[in-house]
């Protein structure tokens, strides 16, 4: 199965192959970075570029071409309406789509008709009742609909489809402990995304990007609006992005008064066998795609492609 984590500037595809000895593995791999190119804010804009962006990455994968029938990608927060909410009390199975709905309405700016959409039930089910909390995910139809198209016309077969913070968090559960939330940070040469965490999921992504030259400046913003809004103070910044090779975590820890890590702390116990060398190439720039890797393998992941 092939992988793919596109953004308006890069693409990074990885390929997941299956062995009679080791069972799944990484196998291949590439990176392509491209500067006003067919993508703008999230959205496809000229597919036939993509397109062959897409055929060249896979033809010069590592160590060998990739090539499949099914495929998965990311789709980019920006475009990505993610929300988390309580169920205020027990819902049987069969009220709570209705209640999904209800909230979509309440807090997603745009037609419930124009968007796909998908939720997980964060909780447990007790005496045939579903209570917790709820992770909604829902992007324009339009959107999905454009990357659907572009694998299609490739002759692949899009399987999964989820947010890219949903993808990163499948990566670094590992890292996050109980008790707090948890702010990842998505480090850019010039733009840095972020996005709350805890050891049940996504809580809040932030659409508007923090500009990294004034990136300790508004962190504290983020970190104000954990305590006041979702109850949950910030107890530990995980670094990721290209941008993080260079950031110093002790730097962040001084200034920021909690645990800083890098994401590849995650590679010291990664359950999923990477069979290639990535020479170059950092490992972090692909924790997306690594962590969309991982989800393929789950039961109920939070799945926008209609199945």
């Amino acid at each position: 199965m092939l992988f793919f984590d596109i953004s308006d500037t890069s693409i990074e595809a990885i390929r997941l192959s299956k062995s009679f000895l080791t069972g799944e593995a990484v196998t291949a791999f590439n990176r392509s970075e491209f500067k006003n190119g067919p993508i703008e804010e999230g959205e496809i804009k000229d597919k036939n570029a993509l397109k062959k962006i897409v055929v060249d990455l896979l033809k010069n994968a590592k160590p060998k071409p990739m090539k499949d029938r099914e495929c998965a990608f990311t789709l980019p927060d920006k475009r990505v309406y993610t929300h988390r909410f309580a169920l205020s009390q027990k819902h049987d199975s069969q009220t709570v789509f209705s209640l999904i709905k209800s909230q979509a309405e309440k807090l997603i700016p745009q037609p419930i008709e124009e968007l796909t959409y998908n939720y997980l039930i964060l909780g447990q089910k007790k005496e045939g009742k579903e209570e917790g909390e709820i992770l909604l995910a829902a992007v324009p139809t339009v959107i999905i609909n454009g990357y659907i198209e572009l694998f299609n016309d490739l002759g692949l077969e899009p399987k999964l489809a989820v947010p890219e913070s949903v993808a990163a968090y499948s990566f670094l559960s590992p890292l996050i402990k109980a008790g707090g939330a948890v702010l990842y940070l998505d480090v850019g040469e010039k733009i840095t995304t972020a996005t709350l965490m805890d050891q049940q999921g996504v809580v809040e992504t932030f659409s508007e990007p923090v500009q990294t030259d004034k990136l300790f400046a508004q962190i504290e913003n983020l970190f104000a609006f954990a305590c006041t809004q979702i109850g949950g103070c910030i107890k530990q910044v995980i670094l990721g992005g290209g941008g993080s090779l260079t950031a110093k975590p002790a730097e962040f820890e001084s200034k920021l008064k909690v645990s800083v890590i890098s994401a590849e702390e995650v590679f010291k116990t990664f359950k999923l066998p990477i069979k290639v060398n990535f020479g170059d190439l950092s490992k972090v720039t692909f924790v997306n795609v690594l962590g969309l890797a991982l989800l393929s393998g789950q039961e109920q992941p939070l799945n926008l492609i209609k199945t």
